[in-house]
């Protein structure tokens, strides 16, 4: 495990310095080509930039575009020329937007160079990808860029090959020839690689549904596993589809079980919630003044959850319940049989918990209740964005099919809030936030926390 980590790192850290020195080299093309359009007349003359202003102004651009790419998933994901390509024209377009709303907001247009900035951009895009093909095939040579893939099928053809023999890819294959699901599990009992391998499926004959219960045993044994074939049957494992020209892979999405999105995750939070917190303090001083005057008690609520990796912490909220709250709900499930059923299919009531106060209400109806979850943020117990913090009793009840709800951190706020907590039931709950741990991004989060509010103000 540590070996594959430090690969990992490696990895990142050769292709990462090698992107931020062409990067640094592309801007100084830039910096020439302009200074020399001007010497010769073809631009206005607006003056040479010195080299000395050039690097005091320009540098943070490369580490701007350094951030983008990483978004983009450059640095950990295995793409062809072709999706690496359209990864590099998106960041390149994303950096257009942010670098012109930049300049033009802080009214910078005589500090920043239009023309060098646009240079640069235009190199980014058509430069930047015949570099990167070439720094990877290099890599592959030297055995860096290799990774070993586990085939398994009842098929081996030859476009498969060829995908996979692509130096890009940097795939190493090893094929394992099964014609029955029992070889399969045959196989796959005696190899067991560590994270330090793919898994790819290749079949003709054997239905995607048929590999539902041998995906869901071993997915947590591989860096990604991939179907490969004319499938025309989907599970809820697979949420992409992953092109690589003129052939197409189902793959098995777990972004939030890979390590260097979690850090990307992490970074994100800290920061976010450093934020929320300052902007929500005096609302949060004025929650807990009329906490002291309507409740008269405790003004926190903390309660046991369970959190990454199935360690329990300490869940902070604003009290909304009346002290005795378990014996209220005891009494009123018994006097409302027809509540017991709304009670089991969502774990909680829709309208009239009998067991919240006025103010808490009010406090719930806004979701200010959990303005407390900021500190379990910046503890590193819990996430802004993530599944809903479970209980341990919902986690024992339902079984394996939570299990991978124990690689995310709780979310303050999730896709489970912004589809209408209170219109959820618990079982598309858990459903949602499996999706929201498999197909996880940066974008993804930046969605849900500008949705937040608009749930917020509708009473979800």
């Amino acid at each position: 495990m540590h070996k594959y980590y430090l690969k990992k790192t490696g990895i990142f850290s050769i292709l990462f310095l090698a992107d931020a020195l062409f990067l640094y080299f592309l801007l100084l093309c830039s910096w020439i080509v302009r200074d020399g359009l001007l010497r010769i007349g073809i631009l206005e003359s607006t003056g040479t930039i010195p080299f000395h202003y050039f690097n005091q102004h320009y540098l943070p651009l490369v580490g701007f575009s350094l951030f983008v790419f990483l978004t983009q998933s450059l640095y950990f994901s295995r793409s062809s020329f072709f999706d690496e390509y359209k990864k590099i024209i998106k960041s390149a377009l994303i950096l257009i937007l942010f670098w012109g709303f930049f300049v033009f907001a802080l009214k910078l247009s005589d500090v920043y160079s239009r023309v060098l900035s646009f240079l640069f951009f235009v190199l980014i895009m058509f430069v930047f990808p015949l570099y990167r093909k070439h720094l990877k095939a290099l890599l592959y040579r030297l055995r860096i860029w290799q990774k070993e893939v586990l085939i398994i099928g009842d098929c081996y053809p030859q476009n498969l090959k060829v995908i996979l023999g692509d130096p890009i890819l940097g795939y190493r294959a090893q094929f394992h020839e099964a014609k029955n699901l029992n070889e399969v599990k045959k196989i796959l009992e005696q190899y067991s690689p560590g994270l330090s391998a793919d898994l790819l499926f290749s079949f003709e004959k054997i239905r995607i549904r048929d590999l539902e219960g041998i995906v869901k045993k071993i997915e947590f044994n591989f860096e990604t596993i991939k179907i490969f074939g004319g499938f025309s049957q989907l599970m809820r494992y697979i949420l992409l589809v992953e092109s690589n020209l003129p052939f197409n892979f189902f793959v098995v999405k777990r972004n939030l079980l890979k390590p260097y999105n979690r850090v990307i995750k992490r970074v994100f939070d800290f920061f976010v919630s450093l934020a929320l917190g300052v902007l929500f303090l005096p609302l949060f001083v004025l929650v807990v003044l009329a906490l002291l005057v309507f409740n008269r008690g405790k003004v926190f609520y903390v309660q046991e959850r369970v959190g990454y990796r199935g360690r329990k912490f300490k869940m902070l909220k604003f009290r909304s319940m009346y002290d005795d709250s378990a014996e209220i709900l005891e009494q009123f499930l018994k006097a409302n049989p027809l509540k017991q059923a709304e009670w089991d299919r969502y774990r909680k009531f829709k309208k009239g918990d009998p067991r919240v106060t006025p103010f808490g209400r009010i406090l719930r109806k806004f979701s200010f209740d959990e303005l407390p979850q900021i500190l379990n943020i910046l503890k590193g117990e819990m996430s802004v964005c993530g599944p809903r913090p479970y209980l341990k009793d919902e986690i024992i009840n339902n079984g394996t099919e939570m299990e991978i709800l124990a690689y995310a951190k709780p979310g303050l706020t999730g896709l489970w809030q912004i589809l209408g907590r209170n219109e959820v039931d618990f079982e598309h709950r858990i459903l949602i936030d499996e999706y929201y741990i498999r197909n996880w991004d940066f974008w993804l989060d930046l969605f849900i926390l500008t949705r937040t509010p608009f749930s917020m103000m509708k009473g979800y």
